[in-house]
């Protein structure tokens, strides 16, 4: 057999030392691959983010009842102080800001009703403007409007009913209720239907 020059031979060793570095490249690559499956297997799920429900909701109409409140008639002006919305659920819910009114007649149409607002009168001191209800507790609020005098024989339409919507609500909670409100300050500036209504309060 012919001896190997030093060129073949040169060539021979270059190939075998590139087929073990191309077989120690794939034993990298097969290791690296399964660390990197081994790694992500083992990894946690994503903890989901709890979702917080809030203390209290504000209170939906099926939730309340109206409560009356004490009428006083004095110098033309008639008051209920201390009208309530009452917590008539088994959850806790909360209501702020003003109520809204509205006068109906016996067949349930609309009576014209503008409400103003005023500032609590009845209000023991101390009281909070946000009333959170506990079931059977009571949000209040105190409402006024004129009596016909100084308007002549002009006469106002008698309400049958009268909706009360809570703050922050869509839908009313209806009472038959008489209320016959003067509003204006002369004969010529009569404006039937104006009642004036404070903020919820509670103590």
């Amino acid at each position: 057999m012919r001896p190997l020059s030093g060129s073949h031979l040169s060539k021979r060793i270059l190939m075998k030392i590139y087929a073990k570095a191309l077989v120690v490249v794939a034993v990298l690559a097969l290791l690296t691959g399964c660390a990197s499956s081994s790694k992500s297997g083992t990894n946690p799920s994503a903890t989901p983010t709890a979702t917080v429900s809030p203390a209290s909701l504000i209170c939906q109409p099926s939730q309340l009842q109206i409560q009356m409140g004490v009428g006083d008639a004095a110098m033309g002006t008639v008051g209920y102080a201390g009208m309530g919305f009452k917590n008539i659920s088994t959850s806790t819910c909360t209501l702020t800001g003003y109520p809204a009114l509205q006068m109906l007649d016996a067949n349930g149409a609309n009576i014209p009703t503008f409400s103003l607002h005023i500032a609590p009168y009845a209000a023991p001191a101390g009281s909070k403007s946000t009333a959170t209800l506990a079931p059977g507790q009571v949000a209040k609020f105190d409402m006024q409007f004129h009596s016909q005098t100084g308007y002549g024989n002009l006469s106002c339409p008698t309400s049958a009913k009268v909706a009360f919507t809570a703050p922050g609500d869509t839908a009313p909670v209806t009472i038959a209720w008489k209320l016959q409100p003067y509003g204006g300050s002369t004969i010529q500036t009569l404006r039937c239907g104006e009642i004036k209504v404070s903020p919820i309060y509670s103590n």
